[in-house]
């Protein structure tokens, strides 16, 4: 009897002394009284109950330790008076801090390639020096050698049979990153991200580069003390792409590496490693290649990488982009065109190769503006066709599906032409009915409303027709997991 009133009396006493959290796990209900999901409240984005209907959304951690977005307006009266009453007592967990923009609370993004993050604006633009928090996991060093060292790998197993292998090759928190973002980046439309090694210990950009990167909506990152080709510069590579894709909103078909003298071997043993990550090679005086190269009169470069993936090695073959440069009495001249002319004789669909002006070191404003424009051609080819095939399309509110890539593809790659704005306003327009109609199935389907979803599924399928497919998959995998009976 005793150790009752104990109990009850302690529970009283944290309930009182408000230790108890307000992410109590509760049974929401639609507004339509037939759908439920059980979760704990976990947080509110946008809240507004003075408009009616109110407006915002909540966020909700399930059972299965899912977070899940869940609109306001249409839970059941008695779950809308429960967030108000609770956004009452605890403001902070309003996560607009109780204030709602003009425009309305953004819902939560549900993976999608079409959608851009969430939010992804610049901390700081101009040029600035730092380090990361993180490494990649694709720069471990496990990954690097089944990527890159194919001697070493037919002996890996046994070289780390008794002893478990190392995790980083460098300590990522101590090492600088020079960065440069431009003005003009806000975070609404992707950019692109050009990874440079230099040849020394310095990896700030010259300063003739930036208006060209300002101009082509290029970020840039530089590694200090990475001039010498070694796995360490490889992983160094990586963390830049890995970091970039963190802070930022990135083309992933316009992620770029140069290099130059020392750093434009590892330039190319990340291009051609690792074509998923890096599309592209700008590259001046050297470079690499994953066979024997033989200079005159008696000079051999033996490869110091050796990509072991065929089918990466093969989509690098048909969809990189790789230039060289070679400058007028430079040692490195002779290689960069052997690299190239080897690249092209072994089956690389566009690879190209220019010689510079003496004493360009490296490369100077002009050329380098040329190579990031080679890189980009196909991207940008008949970039004014497919702006004037999306905009007839969105104004006649047919073959959306068709206009969203075109338009999107517009707005990224347009730089100086008249319709870059219109493309720009014109794909953020379509991206938001985009993410409209796909939250809407999401929302059916976590509130297990599977007839409703599937239904504008169906609609979303033919009004979004063929950028959608990939979405469909998924949700229509999302629908059959709901359908399915539950395993005891």
């Amino acid at each position: 009897m005793r150790t009752t009133l104990f109990r009850t009396a302690v529970v009283a006493a944290m309930l009182l002394s408000g230790f108890a959290s307000p992410a109590l796990g509760r049974t929401w209900t639609d507004v339509s009284g037939k759908h439920t999901i059980d979760g704990e409240f976990v947080q509110a984005k946008g809240a507004d109950f003075s408009s009616s209907p109110p407006r915002g959304w909540i966020r909700i951690k399930t059972p299965e330790e899912k977070l899940v977005p869940l609109k306001i307006d249409r839970l059941c009266p008695a779950d809308q008076k429960y967030v108000k009453d609770l956004l009452q007592k605890k403001p902070e967990l309003n996560g607009d801090g109780g204030a709602v923009s003009k425009e309305g609370p953004k819902p939560a993004r549900p993976k999608s390639e079409w959608l851009k993050p969430e939010s992804r604006p610049a901390k700081k633009k101009g040029q600035f020096r730092t380090s990361f928090k993180e490494h990649s996991p694709r720069g471990r060093p496990m990954e690097v050698f089944m990527r890159m060292d194919k001697e070493r790998q037919k002996n890996i197993r046994n070289e780390f049979k008794d002893k478990p292998p190392p995790q980083h090759f460098y300590d990522v928190t101590k090492e600088q990153f020079e960065v440069f973002i431009p003005a003009s980046y806000d975070g609404e439309l992707p950019f692109g991200l050009f990874v440079f090694l230099s040849k020394d210990d310095n990896g700030a950009p010259p300063k003739e580069w930036l208006p060209i990167l300002e101009k082509n909506k290029l970020i840039y990152i530089g590694p200090y003390k990475a001039n010498n080709f070694e796995r360490r510069q490889v992983s160094m590579g990586l963390d830049a792409v890995h970091y970039a894709n963190k802070e930022y909103y990135i083309d992933p078909n316009r992620i770029y590496v140069g290099g130059f003298e020392r750093g434009a071997l590892g330039a190319c043993g990340l291009a051609l490693a690792y074509p998923d990550v890096f599309t592209g090679a700008l590259v001046q005086s050297g470079g690499g290649y994953c066979m024997e190269l033989r200079l005159p009169p008696n000079k051999t470069i033996k490869p110091k990488f050796q990509p072991i993936d065929l089918a990466a090695f093969g989509f690098a073959k048909k969809n990189g982009r790789y230039v060289f440069f070679g400058v007028q009495g430079d040692p490195g001249r002779l290689q960069s065109q052997l690299v190239a002319f080897t690249m092209k004789k072994d089956g690389f669909q566009h690879v190209s190769y220019s010689d510079m002006p003496v004493g360009s070191n490296p490369l100077e404003a002009a050329s380098f503006e040329k190579g990031i424009r080679t890189l980009d051609a196909l991207l940008a080819a008949d970039i004014e066709q497919k702006y004037e095939k999306g905009a007839k399309s969105h104004d006649d509110d047919k073959n959306l599906g068709v206009a969203l890539p075109a338009l999107r593809m517009a707005a990224c790659h347009a730089t100086n032409q008249p319709f870059a704005k219109d493309a720009k306003e014109r794909y953020l327009d379509l991206a938001a009915r985009y993410e409209k109609d796909l939250a809407a199935v999401e929302e059916r389907i976590q509130f297990g409303d599977t007839a409703k979803a599937n239904k504008l599924l169906s609609e979303f399928r033919k009004r979004w027709n063929p950028a959608c497919l990939a979405d469909v998959q998924r949700l229509n995998m999302a629908i059959r997991q709901k359908r399915a009976p539950k395993r005891p």
